[in-house]
């Protein structure tokens, strides 16, 4: 969805004819904030189409190879995630998994301990990780 979004709005801007307007629609097409369809965009201009997050030094985006969870909860109340973070994290992020539950507020690991560590656990036993 990011690259034909970014494709768009940078054909517009190409030919002159880019307005916020476009650029909101693609946002909630996308599943994402305003502003993080306008960094598309602007990396896009620069001709970044391949975007690498750091954090620590560790590049989420390049490193397929190191298995990565995201327990995904159905927003509650002071939900901290909601399914377009979660949509960005599929697409950004290399050698994401993903796992579902159901609805959990700004403290999952509170509301739902027991699936959590199940969903981790499950993970970890698929990836051939030790558990101590």
């Amino acid at each position: 969805m990011r690259q034909v979004v970014v494709r768009r709005l940078l054909a517009l801007d190409e030919a002159g004819m880019l307005e916020s307007v476009h650029v909101r629609i693609a946002a909630e097409t996308a599943g994402v904030s305003v502003r993080t369809a306008w960094r598309w965009l602007a990396r896009a201009r620069k001709g970044q189409t391949e975007p690498v997050y750091r954090r620590g030094g560790f590049m989420l985006a390049a490193r397929p190879e190191v298995p990565k969870l995201l327990a995904a909860f159905e927003p509650g109340p002071g939900a901290m995630t909601d399914q377009g973070t979660v949509a960005w994290c599929e697409e950004n992020i290399a050698g994401l998994e993903v796992s579902r539950h159901g609805l959990a507020g700004h403290h999952s690991p509170e509301d739902r301990p027991e699936e959590l560590a199940a969903a981790i656990n499950a993970w970890a036993d698929r990836h051939g990780l030790a558990r101590q």
